[in-house]
């Protein structure tokens, strides 16, 4: 269902660029340039949500039904998603100063903030996962995990609680 979510912004986008096409011929330039817009718009919304793979976008939803359907114990699917997104964030980090003070877009600083956010999230993830209340975050608080983690093999969390204690 996760991976679904972002359908909607593609389905939008698919609307946009149909009314583009028609009022190409009829309406006026404001409305044409408004569905261009429109489109590309929900287009950067759609690639942006569904496939960087980190809390709170439905690509970290889409990462854990993953992991979870290749049998990756619920604690280990936790950390693997909270440390891509760590990564996912320094990228966004570097995006971002590089086209603040390199390029001088000011949407540089919109990147910043978005990593930031994306930085708070994950830390909680992380954070909840190294002192084994991974089932508390909200990610994870579906019951569907908990009876997929029952079937996982090797899902023994003490196991992976302890390899992850050392990371810190």
């Amino acid at each position: 269902m996760a991976c679904a979510g972002g359908d909607l912004s593609g389905l939008i986008s698919s609307l946009y660029i149909s009314l583009y096409e028609i009022s190409k011929g009829g309406f006026s330039g404001f409305a044409t340039q408004l569905c261009r817009q429109a489109f590309w718009m929900n287009l950067y919304i759609f690639i942006f949500n569904l496939f960087i793979p980190a809390f709170p976008l439905d690509g970290s939803r889409c990462l854990v039904a993953l992991l979870m359907m290749c049998q990756v114990g619920l604690t280990k699917t936790a950390m693997i998603t909270s440390l891509t997104a760590f990564v996912v964030v320094g990228g966004m980090v570097i995006w971002g100063f590089i086209a603040l003070f390199l390029k001088d877009d000011p949407n540089g600083l919109f990147t910043i903030f978005i990593a930031g956010f994306i930085f708070l999230s994950s830390k909680e993830l992380y954070d909840m996962t190294k002192f084994g209340r991974v089932r508390e975050h909200p990610l994870f608080s579906r019951p569907c995990y908990s009876e997929q983690e029952s079937n996982t093999v090797g899902s023994d969390d003490n196991e992976v609680g302890a390899s992850t204690g050392t990371m810190a």
